[in-house]
């Protein structure tokens, strides 16, 4: 009698399959949403004579601003700001290059939202079907980390050279330093993305048990 490919995991309960189908139903809706986004956001601006909405850091380095009501503060009390300046600006009067950096991240960025989402439906179903070591999780959870870790750092490099060009610019259409020249950026998803790759490795270590094990259940 010929061996089974590989040994099959334990079957979730009805209900939590049904409540995992149903989470994979909405991660892949979301997954929907972000695609058209990253469409979106980068096809209005050039022809829907949409506005290009960026966030800008204050001229200044945001230093000595008080929050709103508060005229002064106490003797001894130092207070920064890292609010940033929320700013549409028409695309036409940014540089052909600032833009195209800004759209590049805006786009990029719902595009891993999206392969995110799709990932998180994919594997949903899976696990509900009890194939959570199924061989294509791997793949799986490497293309969502390679997505997360060079995906969103290179949309953050990208979009925070445009938004520091972009500051720039206005500064110089309005005669005055009322944006800084910079940029913040998160270092999350990231960290995410490294993350997902370790888990990645707890799928292929996982597949490879289950297969050689096949032949002992």
């Amino acid at each position: 009698m010929g061996l089974p490919s590989s040994a099959e995991s334990p079957m979730p309960d009805r209900r939590d399959a049904t409540a995992m189908r149903f989470i994979a139903a909405l991660a892949m809706t979301g997954a929907a949403v972000w695609l058209i986004g990253a469409l979106t956001s980068v096809l209005m601006p050039l022809f829907g004579g949409q506005g290009l909405s960026l966030s800008l850091l204050p001229g200044g380095g945001g230093f000595s601003a008080l929050p709103d009501g508060v005229a002064a503060l106490p003797e001894g009390v130092r207070y920064l700001t890292a609010r940033t300046l929320a700013v549409t600006v028409d695309p036409a009067s940014l540089s052909s290059g600032t833009v195209a950096l800004l759209l590049t991240e805006a786009g990029l960025t719902n595009l891993v939202g999206a392969i995110v989402a799709g990932a998180i439906a994919y594997a949903l179903r899976r696990i509900a079907r009890g194939e959570a070591f199924h061989r294509s999780m791997f793949g799986v959870a490497v293309t969502t980390g390679c997505a997360l870790t060079f995906g969103m750092l290179t949309a953050t490099g990208l979009g925070g050279l445009g938004r520091m060009m972009a500051g720039d610019e206005l500064n110089t259409l309005l005669g005055d330093n009322t944006f800084l020249v910079g940029f913040e950026a998160s270092p999350v998803p990231v960290l995410l993305g490294f993350a997902v790759l370790g888990l990645a490795m707890v799928f292929r270590v996982g597949e490879r048990l289950q297969r050689d094990t096949a032949g002992l259940v």
